[in-house]
């Protein structure tokens, strides 16, 4: 058993595409989205339309690997600038 504080074995898929499947008391679902944080017994996904989800990282029976990480070049520091024609 991990120490607290400490990272789990989920902490490799961090920012991935991942499918999770997991299992509650009301059934068994699967989602995907990426995997945009864990921890405190929680772990949040997030689907491309901006909804997240949390799941208790104890019902999390299978996870899939879809997508590697987002690396740094993909992502847009500040907003790209509307380009004025000359007058």
């Amino acid at each position: 058993m991990d120490a607290p504080g400490t990272p789990t074995c989920l902490g490799k898929y961090a920012n991935c595409e991942v499918e999770v499947l997991y299992r509650t008391d009301s059934g068994a679902y699967r989602d995907r989205g990426r995997l945009t944080d864990m921890g405190d017994g929680w772990v949040e996904l997030t689907k491309p339309s901006g909804e997240v989800f949390l799941v208790p990282d104890t019902a999390v029976r299978l996870m899939k690997l879809i997508g590697p990480p987002d690396d740094d070049a993909s992502l847009l520091l500040r907003p790209a600038g509307v380009q004025e024609e000359d007058a």
